[in-house]
């Protein structure tokens, strides 16, 4: 059995890793994202915007947990900042705040 330690460890590391990115995936035109607290980290849920958008869902079940982790232009330059011992909280790789993933696709909503 794992220390209790170790467990805090990996659920904080869990939710570092997944509020960021859900806020990411909550900002792509299609998606809405939300991660929400739970017992031992965080649940990621992802769905299409428009209910009936069957390629969006398909899209959203083939990739799969770690797909959504890696999906879009983020990741390559994400590993490369923490290549180089930086870090950017809060903020896409593109500069945009990622604090209101909302704002981003008002105008773009195609229900």
């Amino acid at each position: 059995m794992a220390p209790r330690w170790l467990a805090t460890y990996v659920a904080a590391a869990i939710t570092q890793m997944l509020v960021p990115r859900a806020a990411a995936l909550d900002a792509m035109s299609a998606w809405q994202a939300a991660a929400a607290p739970i017992t031992g980290g965080v649940r990621l849920t992802v769905t299409a915007e428009c209910a009936g958008d069957a390629a969006t869902v398909a899209k959203i079940r083939g990739l799969g947990f770690a797909g959504l982790l890696i999906h879009g232009d983020h990741h390559t330059a994400h590993h490369l900042l923490i290549a180089k011992g930086q870090t950017r909280p809060r903020r896409a790789v593109t500069g945009r705040v990622i604090d209101s993933p909302a704002a981003a696709r008002a105008s773009s909503t195609r229900c």
